[in-house]
């Protein structure tokens, strides 16, 4: 059983600032966070190509990828690669493993849900990113 709780973004916003400063993350940044494996088969590449057209009118946000780089490093190159040559650095957080998750995930605005195939589910990224 998920304690879902301890695994949702803080609705205490002095909490939040709290986590971002201990975690290195920008405080005056909306962050959007995504958890799990870094893997293209979850729908990774549709976000952050999502993610490049639609920064320009997501002012001071940042996209954070949170979870292990290590099942499928060639995509992980090309993601960090595509990341790089679009400019996106500075919006853009790939951590690799963590052994704290909850902690980025209270830290977050939002986080990107999955399906039951654990892709993450499109549409409502489309809506997020659109402002709908």
């Amino acid at each position: 059983c998920v304690d879902v709780n301890r695994f949702a973004p803080s609705v205490d916003h002095d909490e939040k600032m709290r986590l971002r400063e201990s975690l290195g993350l920008a405080n005056d940044r909306t962050l959007l966070l995504n958890t799990g494996n870094v893997r293209e088969a979850k729908g990774i590449d549709t976000l952050i190509r999502a993610w490049d057209l639609a920064i320009a009118d997501l002012n001071q946000a940042s996209l954070l990828l949170v979870g292990s780089c290590d099942e499928e490093p060639e995509f992980v190159n090309w993601l960090e690669g595509y990341v790089e040559d679009r400019g996106l650095t500075d919006s853009v957080v790939i951590t690799g493993y963590v052994n704290n998750v909850e902690e980025y995930l209270r830290a977050a605005f939002k986080i990107f849900d999955k399906d039951n195939n654990g892709k993450i589910d499109n549409q409502e990224n489309v809506d997020l990113l659109s402002g709908e």
